[in-house]
């Protein structure tokens, strides 16, 4: 890992060469991962996801979760949590509740 930058309420990490973690879930984070190199191998729900640079993906909260990147790759994680009411539209408020509706995937092209 070659760079972790946090503020409020946003993670932001980089890492490159070879690099994997263990399966995991975040309680209330949502995770996009977003290859800039090379490729990356994200396992979600025990499905695999072969992502090449350009080609992001997102866990939502309580959604397992790994990958692993060569030596040669690069990828951007940017780790958020629900944005405060009247920040996000499309947002709405319903019995106090506040829901806003992200893909499960999401598709980056350059």
């Amino acid at each position: 890992m070659e760079l972790n930058m946090t503020l409020n309420g946003l993670e932001l990490w980089k890492a490159t060469g070879g690099f994997a973690n263990e399966p995991h879930v975040h309680d209330d984070w949502y995770q996009l991962t977003l290859p800039v190199r090379g490729q990356c191998h994200l396992v979600q729900e025990r499905h695999a996801y072969p992502l090449k640079a350009g080609i992001g993906i997102i866990a939502h909260p309580q959604t397992e979760h790994y990958f692993e990147i060569g030596s040669d790759s690069a990828v951007i994680v940017i780790k958020f949590r629900k944005p405060p009411l009247g920040s996000f539209g499309g947002a709405e408020l319903s019995g106090g509740e506040l829901s806003f509706d992200l893909p499960r995937h999401l598709i980056l092209l350059r």
